[in-house]
């Protein structure tokens, strides 16, 4: 019986570092505070490498919105807002060794009758700098690239639009969004990041609309722009299945 435990044991073992499952622990919780011009302070989590690979990069994430209510809705039931644990990104983080960071939403609101926490751009923006900043000189970092899904998806875009500092940003499930289902045109003009759009197979129809037509808007820009279609797995989440590819389309 012992025996048999310890090939069980070993066998998970082997699976889990074949499937890259993530673990909690390699995460730091808010090691350094960090607080906006109105003076909230902002939680999140960080993930570095023991030994960075140069030249120096960072990854922030955002996560989409998320609300325990979802689940009483059939339409989102499956929904959970993708937090960073769930994305396998700290295993390419590990693989090629780049800091992963993972802001936390500090407003709470009212989503679809459901009590939720998401991103208020406005409110926002300001300690999300202010925290990329920071570990950007701490750890003099010479690419900083942003990701989201969804609702932090759109929050990527009016970040990399705002300043020139980021060399792409990966929209997942949303495009550059106005808040009212619109589609913004990217308004800078001497800044080319990339820009990397992707929706999942049986993505909403709305939100696959918005993709399509902020990626042509961004391509019309002339900016180097690439997209990923029906992507896998099905339904409005991140598609861990492509995080390698991601990183090539995005650092390449």
């Amino acid at each position: 019986m012992i025996k048999i435990l310890r090939i069980l044991s070993l066998i998970s073992i082997i699976v889990q570092s074949f499937f890259c499952i993530n673990s909690t622990n390699d995460f730091i919780s808010t090691p350094h505070k960090i607080y906006d011009k109105y003076g909230n302070f902002h939680e999140y989590k960080i993930f570095i490498p023991n030994k960075i690979k140069k030249p120096y990069t960072l990854l922030v994430y955002f996560h989409g919105v998320i609300s325990k209510d979802f689940k009483k809705i059939p339409g989102l039931k499956n929904y959970d807002g993708s937090p960073v644990e769930k994305t396998k990104l700290i295993n390419l983080a590990k693989k090629h060794r780049f800091i992963l960071l993972a802001p936390s939403p500090i407003y709470r609101y009212r989503f679809l009758n459901c009590n939720a926490r998401g991103w208020v751009i406005n409110k926002e923006i300001d300690g999300i700098e202010k925290l990329i900043d920071y570990y950007s000189k701490k750890y003099e970092i010479k690419n900083i690239f942003l990701a989201g899904i969804s609702a932090g998806a759109i929050l990527t875009h009016y970040l990399a639009d705002k300043r020139n500092i980021y060399k792409g940003i990966i929209s997942h499930s949303q495009g550059y969004e106005d808040g009212r289902g619109g589609v913004v045109k990217p308004k800078q003009k001497n800044i080319k990041y990339k820009v990397i759009f992707l929706y999942n197979k049986g993505d909403y129809k709305n939100i696959i609309n918005i993709v399509e037509k902020s990626y042509k808007l961004y391509k019309r820009a002339k900016y180097p722009t690439f997209i990923l279609r029906n992507v896998l797995p099905k339904g409005h989440q991140w598609s861990f299945y492509n995080n390698y590819k991601l990183w090539k389309l995005i650092t390449k």
